[in-house]
This record gives structure tokens, C-alpha cells and sequence, in this order.
């Protein structure tokens, strides 16, 4: 089930080196996987390919997992150090500054991981709110910097029978390739 995809996590508590090391070892099965497989995995391209951007090119490809789809992303920021790029990502300002979100806060920081916590209001009759308790650890690694970012389980943001808790998974790998870096990214939830 989804709920495995992180690994060794706990309520209350932050994921550990060797959770990091499991989601790093499921990041490099994405991208090993054949990506002209359309029939097994059925990976196919999304309308961004090779787009360019102010001071980036971005290109994704999808694919159908468990009940969700598995987002491949390749981004080449023109111009800029891996550490500048890393440090934004997953910050809270980034988060702070979704106006989808109705409630956002930092629940802890704790050396090289960051746990938060967003509340989504559905702007549709019926449909209930979305919430999501996740947690962001960037490390340094061989290959350059690795995000893992995975849903976790907080007391202080226990499951609100009126809102629906999301999940969430995803990896990310920073590295210097000259001038640019190189962001190679897989999310589903």
C-alpha cells in the first residue's frame, strides 16, 4: 500500500538516515526504469518537453502508479549553484505563498529536515478538505543532493474525520553540471 512508501517512519518522529537511504534507493529504481516502455509501464510524455522558461528548461513524463500517477521531472536552471537551488526547495516561503493553501505552518525543524503541515480548502459543493503532514530531508550524498519528501504521522495534526488526509511521496536529486544544475525529480500521493 502507499502508506509503506516511507519507509520506517513513526508518529512523532522524523525520518531516519536509513528511511532517507530506502527513498533514495526507490528514487534510482524510477530511474532506471525504460522510459519508452509504453506498454508495461505506460510512460508517456506531458505537454512539458524540453520547455524553456525564464532561466530554466523543464520537461515531464508520466506514468500510472497504484492508484495515482508518478510524475518524472527534469529541470535545468541556467546559471546558478546546486546550494542556492537546493536551499529554496521545500522551504516554507514556497509553501507560505500557495494561495490554494488555507492553513500552513512549520511543525519542527530538526537538523537537515523540515516537517509541515497544509490545509487545502476544495472550492467544490460537497467535497471535503484535503490536509497533508510531510517531511522534506535534503541530504548530501555521492551523486549530489537528495530531497525525500514523504507524508508522516504527527500528534499534533491527528486525522480530522471531516477532511481527507492526503499522502505523498517524492524524490529529488540535485547536481552541478557545469555552469547549471540538474534536478531530476519523481512525486506521486
Amino acid at each position: 500500500s502507499f502508506q509503506s512508501s516511507c519507509f520506517l517512519k513513526n508518529k512523532n518522529r522524523t525520518m531516519t538516515s536509513e528511511a532517507v537511504k530506502a527513498n533514495f534507493v526507490k528514487y534510482t529504481g524510477f530511474v532506471a526504469e525504460d522510459k519508452s516502455d509504453k506498454k508495461t509501464l505506460k510512460w508517456a510524455t506531458t505537454k512539458l518537453n524540453s520547455t524553456k522558461k525564464d532561466g530554466y528548461t523543464i520537461t515531464c513524463n508520466q506514468r500510472p502508479i497504484e492508484k495515482c500517477v508518478l510524475i518524472e521531472t527534469e529541470v535545468i536552471f541556467e546559471s546558478k549553484k546546486v546550494e542556492d537551488v537546493v536551499a529554496v526547495f521545500g522551504d516554507s516561503i514556497s509553501y507560505e505563498n500557495d494561495e490554494t493553501l488555507t492553513e500552513y505552518k512549520v511543525v519542527e525543524k530538526k537538523g537537515n529536515s523540515v516537517v509541515h503541515y497544509g490545509r487545502y480548502k476544495i472550492p467544490i459543493p460537497f467535497v471535503s478538505d484535503r490536509d497533508l503532514v510531510f517531511e522534506v530531508t535534503k541530504e548530501v550524498i555521492t551523486e549530489g543532493t537528495f530531497v525525500s519528501t514523504c507524508d508522516v504521522e504527527r500528534s499534533e495534526h491527528p486525522v480530522d474525520k471531516k477532511v481527507v488526509r492526503m499522502t505523498l511521496w517524492g524524490g529529488a536529486l540535485f547536481t552541478q553540471d557545469g555552469d547549471n544544475v540538474k534536478l531530476v525529480t519523481y512525486d506521486y500521493g
